[in-house]
């Protein structure tokens, strides 16, 4: 399990870490069965197409967008 997860629930997840860049909460909202579907091998743009791409990226890798800025610039 990711350790970015801190709320794992029977139907939505929570996943929720301080971002290094800007010492916030960044917070992302997941149905418990997209979770289960990416986990087990769908791909984040299917299991979610709710969420944008951050917040896909954050669920993949737990890397915020401010992080992701900071690390290899802008847009």
């Amino acid at each position: 399990m990711r350790n970015y997860f801190v709320m794992l629930g029977q139907e939505e997840h929570v996943a929720s870490k301080t971002c290094t860049v800007t010492k916030k909460s960044y917070i992302v909202r997941v149905k418990a069965k997209d979770f289960k579907d990416w986990e087990e091998g769908k791909l984040a743009q299917n299991a979610f197409p709710y969420l944008d791409d951050e917040q896909r990226e954050f669920i993949i890798s737990g890397t915020t967008p401010d992080e992701w800025k900071s690390w290899f610039g802008g847009e």
